[in-house]
């Protein structure tokens, strides 16, 4: 079976020079510690799906998970880890973020396949809206008067058509393909998950005189969440969506690129994702939204300083539910 969808093919931009540019336009944000954990360890995994259950999603879907995590690391998770700290019970720590990004050799969303005709796992939308689905989320009016809203289709080469619905509604190019993610899952992809993850996938155009200023990316981000609301999605309770999201000004769209669960557990932000269909799972915990919005928007922002990317020059927005964490130009 082949498939793939790594978003992160296009360019390459090592973290150490992302960090220093980061740096030198003065948008780092100086964090403080935080742990993260590819959830190969079995313990690790445990407390990640109680913490999942208390949150509201059903037993049934953490289950699936977790089999999808155990799946994924069967022969490793590839991680270039010769420069990380050595891990203690089955985390590792970083000082800040500067001490993060001179440790890694590439985003964990290009981590390689493992070579072998399965390399390809499900992507981050997949999982999240598995999750949400079990935890009773859904978008059904996605589909209601579909041609009046503002979706469009946007090629790899970010070429923008209008959306139409038969084409659309197959999720070609925005979920995992139906066929590896019933392999992948033991059941086929349900019309609820599907329609949810397009939903929060799809591309929209922006409307008229819509600018990259902080408060207009915020103006953006704001109505594209009502749109999403729209189509009948409510935002969890217990624990937060978390989307990045790319806006392109010169072509007029804007587009989600990832997605993750958060869960406040005392005084920490635990983060629950898939980073890409090659890339690991990863379980990690911060002490401020700040941190958050820097570390998923990571690979992002790699590709919009990239002069090689197609995203070159877009903006990058990170939201939790329904508040924006993070702007960058």
């Amino acid at each position: 079976m082949l498939w793939s969808l790594n978003r992160w093919s296009v360019g390459r931009v090592s973290p150490i020079l992302w960090a220093t540019c980061l740096l030198l336009t003065g948008v780092w944000v100086q964090g403080g510690e935080f742990r993260l954990s590819f959830l190969d360890a079995q313990p690790v995994l445990d407390d990640t799906g109680k913490l999942l259950q208390q949150a509201g999603f059903s037993e049934p879907t953490v289950q699936e998970f977790k089999q999808l995590v155990r799946h994924h690391n069967r022969s490793g998770h590839r991680v270039d880890l010769r420069r990380f700290p050595a891990p203690k019970d089955g985390y590792y720590a970083f000082s800040g973020f500067p001490d993060f990004t001179n440790r890694m050799t590439t985003c964990f969303g290009r981590t390689p396949g493992d070579g072998t005709i399965n390399e390809n796992t499900l992507i981050c939308f997949d999982v999240a809206c598995l999750l949400l689905r079990g935890g009773g989320h859904a978008a059904p009016l996605l589909y209601e008067n579909f041609d009046a809203k503002p979706i469009v289709a946007v090629s790899a080469e970010r070429e923008v058509t209008p959306a139409v619905l038969a084409s659309f509604r197959a999720g070609v190019g925005l979920l995992s393909p139906a066929n590896g993610y019933e392999y992948l899952v033991g059941r086929p992809r349900s019309e609820g998950e599907t329609q949810l993850g397009l939903a929060l996938r799809a591309p929209r155009r922006l409307r008229a005189g819509a600018t990259d200023s902080d408060h207009g990316l915020r103006l953006i981000c704001a109505d594209l969440l009502q749109q999403i609301k729209a189509d009948g999605f409510k935002f969890p309770t217990n624990a937060q969506l978390g989307l990045v999201f790319y806006v392109d000004l010169k072509r007029g769209f804007i587009k989600s690129d990832h997605s993750f669960i958060c869960i406040t557990q005392r005084s920490r932000l635990i983060t629950v994702e898939k980073t890409s269909s090659t890339g690991p799972f990863v379980r990690a915990e911060f002490g401020n939204m700040d941190d958050i919005a820097l570390y998923s928007s990571l690979g992002q922002r790699e590709d919009t300083n990239n002069p090689k990317d197609v995203d070159f020059g877009s903006s990058v927005v990170v939201t939790l539910n329904e508040n924006v964490i993070g702007t960058y130009r």
